[in-house]
């Protein structure tokens, strides 16, 4: 199995670092690192993130051409399955910290879960459940390529309520003018898992854990 890692950079080089760093003190030979930068982050910051980014061995670090990290993620997953050859691909937001043993955890899944998180609550400890909770997901290439066909036909628009389904003048994301979406994966994903009937595995100890 090639594993792959992306991370999604948007706002902070010490997160950044902190994330590379809990990566890096592990065994990663044969493993592709990228990191995917949001299109918004202030210059100073990226000129900080590049300098910092030269002690680490990546593979790719992309000036992603919009922010928001469902198409970020997108993006990534696409260039790290179907550039790289990656059969399974980590997904990280910035401060996420791997523990030290998160990497060979990974590395003995069967993959047979449709997405697997790294992250666990006591509600969801050591349970296979149509949810989806970020941060820190994996996925494999055949669950990725089943998504991105149903984002790219627009089958969740008439599944998603925006702003929220509570709210007073909510409505279907296919009504909304301004179509957001750019961060809605984590509600993109649970609509997925539970329409097409997938399924997350939640671990039974969280093996990363997020700064603040």
């Amino acid at each position: 199995m090639k594993l792959g890692i992306v991370i999604r950079g948007h706002s902070s080089v010490n997160h950044l670092q902190a994330t590379l760093c809990s990566i890096f003190e592990q065994d990663v030979s044969g493993i592709a690192v990228s990191v995917y930068l949001d299109k918004d982050i202030q210059l100073t910051v990226r000129k900080e993130i590049f300098t910092s980014l030269g002690n680490f061995n990546i593979l790719r670090v992309v000036n992603a051409p919009y922010s928001g990290n469902t198409f970020v993620y997108l993006q990534a997953l696409w260039d790290m399955f179907q550039i790289d050859g990656c059969d399974t691909v980590l997904v990280l937001e910035e401060g996420c910290v791997l523990s030290t043993n998160s990497i060979r955890y990974i590395q003995s899944l069967e993959m047979i879960a449709t997405i697997y998180t790294l992250y666990t609550t006591d509600d969801k400890k050591n349970s296979w459940l149509q949810d989806f909770v970020l941060p820190g997901f994996l996925i494999s290439k055949s669950s990725f390529e089943y998504f991105a066909k149903w984002f790219d036909t627009g089958l969740y628009l008439a599944h998603i309520w925006y702003p929220s389904e509570i709210s007073e003048d909510r409505k279907r994301l296919w009504e909304s003018e301004l179509n957001p979406v750019i961060n809605m994966f984590e509600q993109l994903m649970q609509v997925f898992l539970k329409v097409q009937g997938g399924i997350c595995k939640f671990p039974d100890q969280s093996y990363i854990y997020t700064l603040t």
